[in-house]
């Protein structure tokens, strides 16, 4: 439930953010977007914290992924 939340918040920010000037009618389908979006992706937030300090996976991101990223990054532009 707290990640339904904090996707909803989120959702409804950037939302506001992307449709800058605030109308009602902006506001009213941000809302109902974000109202959506939340109750069908909220699941999917990490709920597992001991996953994050994992020493090997932040190693392999280091070592593997970023170089691979940059040298397609490097490659495509």
């Amino acid at each position: 439930m707290k990640s339904r939340i904090t996707m909803f918040l989120v959702g409804f920010a950037v939302w506001c953010l992307l449709s800058w000037p605030p109308d009602w009618q902006f506001l009213v389908v941000g809302l109902l977007v974000s109202a959506v979006v939340s109750a069908v992706m909220g699941s999917f937030l990490v709920t597992r914290p001991h996953v994050k300090g994992n020493i090997k996976r932040f190693f392999y991101f280091v070592t593997h992924y970023i170089p691979v990223f940059l040298w397609e990054l490097l490659k495509a532009n």
